[in-house]
């Protein structure tokens, strides 16, 4: 994500079952995200996508992408088993404004959990490559001995500093 060139156009399915409301999310949209439109039936049809969020006035429209953020748009509260799983709900029909800051929101929470989980997997392959072994050649505080060892080259130089 650090790599200098700008961020990807959030990729953004809108599900409804209305044609014409699927053409104006799109021509609405279409400029700022990469969007998608599909009616409810089809959505399974688009697993294999990667995308960030997913904008439907139904709640079962989330059930394909559980990794994407999702909005969701009611003329009524949220229902309470979807409320934890939604990253908003909105008034329908939409405010553009607050639509697509909510899918810039979102799609920025989604990035940052993915680069999280990046971040967090590469953190545990280093740590395992790390090794506590007894006995060592210094004694803690308490009177017991430890000596770590590391395989990587930085994580050596960090002992032999720990250790000068």
């Amino acid at each position: 994500m650090s790599s200098g060139a700008p961020p990807a156009k959030a990729r953004v399915l809108y599900v409804d079952d209305a044609e014409d409301v699927r053409e104006v999310f799109a021509a609405v949209f279409g400029d700022d995200f990469d969007v998608l439109v599909a009616p409810l039936a089809t959505v399974s049809l688009l697993a294999t996508r990667e995308l960030d969020v997913i904008v439907s006035d139904r709640v079962e429209a989330f059930e394909t992408f559980p990794d994407a953020q999702h909005i969701l748009l009611t003329d009524h509260d949220a229902p309470s088993e979807a409320r934890g799983k939604l990253f908003a709900f909105l008034p329908k029909p939409f405010d553009r404004v607050q639509l697509g800051l909510a899918i810039e929101r979102a799609t920025k929470t989604r990035r940052l959990e993915q680069e999280n989980r990046r971040l967090t997997s590469e953190l545990r392959q280093s740590v395992g490559r790390i090794r506590i072994e007894e006995p060592a050649r210094d004694r803690r505080a308490d009177g017991t001995t430890m000596r770590l060892l590391a395989s990587s080259t930085p994580m050596k130089r960090v002992v032999e500093q720990i250790q000068a």
